[in-house]
């Protein structure tokens, strides 16, 4: 999940990325320029947008290692068109103003700005700090694991909601660290 929100508000629309890295951010650029929306995200990714290799990842089992050597060939030959956060968003801080009943929840370790958003304590799109890409779990991918599974920890507590991933299909919340 790049680009979460495009939700109607008068004539004004919004773009939430949960984390920087050029395959959830590099269209935000273009779609903000050409729909003359804002763009939201944690200041702590900003320094991805220069170069995605500014936060180093790290992987400890070999399907996060071939994800991460992919990931790596990736960055090396893609960037994303340079942009400046029109909004930089923190835990706890609310979308209502653009219309949308939900709140930022920050959840650093895959990055230091990862982030989810919280949709009418009912959807939790985490982006990158869970993934489903072969079978959901923690982030097979991480710049910090200590914050990832603490942040693994903050989505168990936060109930029952429908867990929408950066990759891969939706499930119901569980507890994620066993």
């Amino acid at each position: 999940m790049g680009i979460f929100l495009a939700k109607k508000v008068s004539t004004r629309l919004s773009i939430v990325l949960t984390r920087a890295h050029f395959d959830h951010a590099e269209n935000a650029a273009g779609i903000s320029d050409t729909l003359g929306i804002p763009i939201g995200m944690a200041e702590s990714d900003c320094n991805l947008i220069q170069l995605n290799i500014n936060q180093s990842l790290i992987a400890t089992n070999i399907l996060g290692k071939i994800v991460l050597s992919a990931s790596l060939r990736e960055f090396a030959v893609r960037s994303i068109p340079e942009f400046k956060p029109n909004v930089l968003l923190h835990n706890d801080d609310s979308l209502s103003g653009y219309g949308i009943s939900a709140r930022i929840i920050s959840l650093p370790g895959h990055t230091d700005g990862s982030i989810g958003i919280d949709v009418d304590s009912k959807h939790l799109i985490v982006g990158d700090a869970l993934m489903n890409m072969f079978y959901p779990t923690v982030s097979m991918l991480y710049h910090n694991r200590d914050n990832m599974l603490e942040s693994a920890g903050k989505i168990s507590s936060i109930g029952d909601r429908t867990i929408y991933f950066g990759h891969g299909k939706p499930v119901t919340n569980k507890q994620w660290i066993k």
